[in-house]
């Protein structure tokens, strides 16, 4: 039996590798990653490096929003499990991160005594 051609790894520039990204998206969905990496002809592992060049980023970072859209609509709807999980792994945190700047030294009580902060 013939083996098959090489299907990932195509040498797309970054013109290239735009156009077709736009052209998934203008197909109807449901829209998958994997999905988008076979239609670019790219390895996830090689689409995750062209995030770091700044040639392809604009590209990928549509990318990334078109995906993030889908799933946020999903969120409206009667079953959301799925679409919270998704943005979880995009990044999205279900817990509040509390960053604060403190000249000196300080303690949580003082902070709250004068009214710098409050406890719920």
């Amino acid at each position: 039996m013939p083996r098959r051609e090489k299907m990932f790894n195509l040498d797309l520039k970054p013109a290239k590798f735009e156009n077709k990204v736009h052209r998934y998206f203008d197909q109807e969905g449901p829209y998958t990653f994997a999905g988008l990496y076979l239609f670019l002809g790219v390895s996830e592992r090689k689409y995750r490096s062209l995030k770091k060049d700044p040639e392809y980023k604009d590209a990928i970072e549509y990318a990334q929003a078109k995906m993030q859209e889908q799933y946020e609509q999903r969120l409206m709807t009667s079953q959301p499990t799925g679409a919270i999980f998704a943005l979880k792994n995009m990044g999205w945190s279900d817990t509040a991160k509390i960053e604060m700047a403190v000249d000196g030294q300080m303690s949580v009580e003082q902070l709250l005594k004068d009214g710098k902060m409050k406890a719920k």
